[in-house]
């Protein structure tokens, strides 16, 4: 599947896969990234989409053995707070996606996605796979494993 709209709302299990690269479905989620850099696409997300990826990077420093370093961890999470992609406040989505939470029986963090995508009209890219099957038959949204790594 091609990205052709303009703007897509890209949850935090896209947006970890730039900056973790050896996680499963890492090449295509480089495409979503390599197709915003070289295209008009925007892509937006809720501003606590910084905290839920610097959480992972974070895990990822912890490991035993670690699956990389603290440098390399701090540093990939201070490319994080620069990418070029448009964030909401969470306030101004909050009440939409606790409703959208007992709608499809999500958490609040991923319905925070949701919410966005919804009043902005914009496609759901993401990487999990439970959440994808939850809103699947009720919203557009886009399973990263269906994107043709480039």
């Amino acid at each position: 599947m091609d990205l052709t709209s303009d703007t897509y709302v890209v949850d935090a299990s896209v947006v970890v896969k730039w900056f973790l690269t050896d996680e499963v479905l890492g090449r295509q989620a480089l495409t979503v990234w390599r197709t915003h850099l070289e295209s008009e696409t925007v892509l937006a997300a809720p501003s606590h989409v910084i905290v839920e990826v610097s959480n992972a990077i974070l895990s990822a420093s912890r490991y035993s053995p670690p699956r990389v370093g603290f440098e390399t961890a701090r540093d990939m999470i201070a490319d994080l707070t620069e990418i070029s992609i448009s964030t909401v406040p969470v306030l101004e989505l909050v009440i939409p996606a606790f409703e959208l939470s007992h709608e499809f029986e999500t958490s609040l963090y991923d319905s925070l996605y949701l919410a966005l995508s919804r009043v902005t009209s914009a496609t759901l890219i993401t990487a999990d796979r439970r959440f994808y099957e939850k809103i699947l038959h009720d919203h557009d949204v886009l399973w990263l494993g269906d994107i043709e790594p480039l």
